[in-house]
């Protein structure tokens, strides 16, 4: 790019390739990356870092990448429950619980997801564990069903798979 075109890498240049290297499971050259940027490394890149070391179960690294975080920002909610994830992926259930309890000494509270649906001209929006609204037993009846459908072929799949014709 540089010597090709006389185009100097931006900021969002080097995000894009972070973003690569981590959705390619290359962890170590997205952290060196990260690590010889010419400019400020912010949440952006991080919390890519983080997302990936999630996926690719990278717990040290992951941890790190955390410090990172939440040194710029100690009471995000995301940062710790990702790091609480890692662990728990790993069946490291006390480190997990220590950063839940880190969490709660520190006030820190995860706000509830929630999503939204227009049917006929009409939104409506549904948060995470929320089970009041008007069709509540209706739209909570129709999961059970469907779950149970998504059950019972996860289950067919299996049989058919341990078949040895």
């Amino acid at each position: 790019m540089s010597s090709e075109y006389q185009i100097s890498p931006s900021k969002e240049h080097y995000g894009c390739m972070i973003d690569l290297l981590c959705r390619a499971g290359r962890l170590t050259e997205a952290e060196k990356m990260i690590k010889s940027m010419p400019f400020h490394r912010d949440d952006v890149v991080w919390s890519t870092l983080l997302r990936a070391c999630r996926v690719h179960g990278d717990v040290e690294r992951g941890r790190r990448t955390a410090e990172q975080l939440l040194e710029m920002d100690p009471d995000c909610a995301g940062t710790h429950i990702t790091l609480a994830n890692i662990y728990s992926a790993k069946g490291k259930w006390r480190e997990a619980d220590d950063v839940r309890k880190m969490m709660r000494s520190r006030g820190v509270i995860k706000e509830p997801g929630w999503s939204w649906i227009k049917v006929k001209d009409r939104v409506s929006a549904f948060v995470s564990g929320e089970r009041s609204y008007p069709e509540g037993e209706e739209i909570y009846g129709m999961l059970d069903l469907l779950a149970s459908r998504v059950d019972f072929s996860v289950l067919e799949l299996g049989s058919l798979l341990d078949r040895e014709d």
